[in-house]
């Protein structure tokens, strides 16, 4: 009999050992996720202008679906025949590619515009599949090739790859490649699309708006500006005509959150002019230095001295990709805190952005894969790649051979970096139809399409590894079943660090934590390859009773006159409540006339909405309006609380103060005798509304109240010369109506007694 000793510490080492594979194994084609949320580019994306490439890592079909963000259908078209956007199947090897369907150049599909939020402008792709992950390339291939003014609505060409996971977080730093004019044809266009109801966002600390789940919002902003969102989003940067030179093209990219960001990046130069060649560099904190080495294109060996500058939160720099007028050359930027990297790539006119993924031993993918790159045509396009990884030695393979042995040449280490490149092209490899790159080395891989009239640019590997999102577990009470969370992470891989709304939560260390406040959580952990990395946002919605007062200055008011509603947003708890903001937009019977909100808060007399944000338990805010009461209409005035929390009871939500709209009394008129002769009555006589009482100046002064004739007179004794009588206001008792109605009574000389001449 063999005696067997259970050693506990040598056990878990192995589970963890274990656990720590799996998690390699799901991040290590990280560009691949279940889900992708892509916001709206400066075009609209449902016209036959644009094409979507899903792939995916499994060998067994995957089925997904495409939606617009709204959920509603698309039509799509595969090889010109018209397929149901609703049982979608790709599958690894064969990635699947669909044209949307629609006519470039109807009205209907203009320019997205700033300032307006959309309902259906963004897209949804979802895996049917359990556990089948998905990749989505999106191409805008208009390229001049419409035809009968197609230019007008969306100029091509560009290249968007979804970031999945990594692309969604609640803090960006926006930016271009470099600065661009003022005009809408020329200056970048953000947008934000929220996957949550209730999303406020902000644009450097101000609420521009609040979405709901789909919905999007485009804006322009300064490079570096700020945005911040109360839950969940993803973002887009582009521009509707970038014109290098003499001509130009549409460009879009996905904007990556702060939290995906890393302190090194590479690119390679195309073949672009020194104005598309361009790379800006944004900074995510004060005091942040940023290099840039250059390397040339043959041995990779390090051109001229690095430049170093310092730039704080917000702040940017811009330099020239590579060596100026050489293809293929590189630069590296370095920082010693996080930056956002956007770089511009053209042949000729024909130009593109790109968001740089950074490099790091948890970012990049064993396996990428998309299609060759077609024209709005289906003509083979020309395209330069571009595959990065830390190793000297391992192979990668393309489409099952070996990269390098199939183009006859061999990787470059950059500089003394450690990092290698190999780069190709459409004809070096043969032309594919299909382009499948995998290693066992972690690969970050940049595709550029450029030529024959073409340019799209993309990076087809991930950002850094990234935690799932912790799972939370709600704990409640009666009345309110979320009064507080318990959020849990993988254990063992320890150091934690939790974050509220972005504020790291002191003294919490620990792969769970207990949170009573709503909000957006992550935490970061130390991922199985070494480096710390914060976890997708996950947003937790705690029961909270918010509650709104409308109260007005006066019950009842004379038409014309102003009035004042004083609204009042009130939390009563339990939590704080967030993506807060009330509907009070005055009815038909009132004319707006001014407001005043809290600092911090907007209001927008045109929609009637009231953006709080955030009002902690037991807080409250509060809103004036001022108007004038028109002589009809609506005179009830409602006012709407909404929050994302769970809200309960939901009776005090609605509030209504209406007002008793007063008419103002009928114009009086004024009449005379004139003429009349010198020394007799000057008779003034005034009608109007039996009871009012009308106020008069000029040859006599006082009110006269008008009689059951409708009358009044006011008599002047003995005139000797003209009279004039001016009514200047009219009473009902309840509401005054200034008057200005004058009259004069002409008075003739007596004449003089006849004479007889003797």
């Amino acid at each position: 009999m063999r005696n067997f000793t259970f050693n506990q510490s040598k056990f878990f080492r192995l589970i963890f050992l274990v656990f720590s594979l799996l998690f390699i194994s799901y991040n290590a084609s990280a560009q691949f996720f279940t889900k992708h949320y892509i916001a709206p580019a400066p075009w609209q994306y449902f016209s036959r202008a644009n094409e979507i490439v899903i792939a995916t890592n499994s060998t067994s079909p995957v089925t997904f679906t495409i939606t617009k963000s709204d959920g509603s259908a698309v039509s799509l078209t595969k090889d010109g025949t018209t397929i149901s956007s609703s049982s979608l199947t790709t599958v690894k090897g064969a990635p699947a590619v669909y044209r949307f369907v629609g006519d470039p150049n109807t009205a209907a599909l203009t320019y997205n515009s700033a300032g307006t939020v959309y309902n259906d402008r963004g897209i949804i792709v979802t895996s049917t599949t359990n556990g089948g992950a998905i990749s989505v390339n999106l191409r805008n291939i208009a390229s001049d090739a419409i035809g009968s003014g197609g230019d007008s609505n969306i100029k091509g060409n560009a290249s968007l790859t979804s970031f999945g996971d990594a692309g969604i977080g609640v803090e960006f730093r926006v930016g271009y490649y470099r600065n661009m004019g003022t005009s809408d044809q020329e200056r970048p266009f953000y947008s934000v699309m929220a996957i949550g109801n209730n999303t406020q966002v902000k644009v450097n600390g101000s609420v521009v708006t609040t979405l709901g789940a789909g919905q999007s919002y485009l804006f322009n902003a300064t490079i570096g500006s700020l945005v911040e969102t109360s839950g969940p989003v993803v973002m887009n940067t582009g521009v509707r005509i970038d014109t290098p030179v003499a001509c130009g093209d549409g460009t879009f990219d996905q904007l990556p959150p702060v939290s995906v960001l890393g302190k090194e990046y590479f690119l390679e130069r195309g073949k672009g002019n020194d104005t598309a060649e361009q790379t800006t560099v944004v900074a995510t904190k004060d005091g942040t230095t940023i290099t840039i080495n250059t390397y040339n294109a043959t041995n990779g060996n390090e051109v001229g001295s690095p430049v170093t500058v310092s730039r704080n939160a917000g702040e940017y720099y811009t330099f020239k990709n590579g060596v100026s007028g050489t293809q293929f050359t590189s630069s590296r930027i370095s920082a010693n805190n996080n930056v956002a990297v956007y770089s511009g790539t053209a042949d000729g006119c024909e130009v593109d952005i790109s968001t740089i993924a950074p490099v790091s031993e948890c970012g990049g993918s064993i396996f990428v894969e998309t299609s060759a790159f077609k024209g709005y045509t289906n003509a083979s396009l020309d395209y330069f790649a571009y595959v990065l990884l830390k190793s000297a030695s391992n192979k990668v393979f393309l489409n099952g051979t070996d990269l390098e042995q199939t183009m006859g040449t061999n990787r470059r280490q950059l500089g003394t970096t450690g990092w290698y490149i190999i780069d190709f092209n459409r004809d070096k490899i043969g032309n594919p139809n299909t382009i499948s790159l995998n290693s066992d080395s972690k690969l970050t891989v940049s595709i550029a399409q450029q030529g024959n009239g073409y340019s799209m640019a993309a990076f087809f590997s991930n950002f850094a590894q990234q935690p799932s999102a912790p799972k939370e577990t709600y704990i409640g009470v009666a009345g309110c079943l979320k009064q507080s969370a318990t959020l849990t992470t993988d254990p063992g891989f320890a150091p934690y660090v939790w974050r509220y709304n972005g504020t790291v939560i002191s003294g919490q260390v620990l792969n769970s934590i207990t949170v009573t406040k709503t909000g957006t959580y992550t935490v970061t952990s130390t991922l199985s390859c070494g480096v710390s990395s914060q976890s997708t946002p996950i947003t937790v919605t705690l029961c909270s009773d918010v509650a709104v007062e409308n109260k007005v200055n006066v019950s009842s008011q004379c038409v014309g006159s102003n009035i004042v509603f004083t609204v009042t947003a009130k939390n009563l708890g339990p939590s704080n409540a967030e993506g807060v903001s009330v509907t009070d937009k005055l009815p038909s019977g009132y004319t707006y006339v001014s407001s005043v909100a809290p600092t911090g808060t907007t209001y927008d007399s045109s929609t009637g909405v009231w953006t709080i944000s955030g009002l902690d338990s037991g807080a409250s805010a509060v809103l004036t309006i001022t108007g004038t009461v028109k002589d009809s209409g609506t005179y009830a005035n409602t006012a709407t609380i909404t929050s994302s929390n769970v809200d309960d009871p939901t009776g005090n939500n609605t509030a209504t103060a209406t007002v008793t709209a007063n008419a103002l009394p009928v114009a009086a008129t004024l009449s005379t005798n004139s003429p009349v002769c010198s020394g007799s009555n000057a008779i003034f006589t005034i009608s109007g509304t039996q009871g009012n009482v009308v106020t008069y100046t000029g040859a006599a002064s006082g009110t006269a109240t008008i009689g059951t004739d409708g009358k009044a007179t006011v008599t002047i004794s003995n005139v000797t010369a003209n009279s004039t009588l001016n009514l200047t206001n009219v009473s009902n008792g309840t509401c005054n109506r200034a008057l200005s109605v004058t009259a004069t009574i002409t008075v003739n000389p007596t004449p003089s007694a006849p004479t007889v001449a003797a």
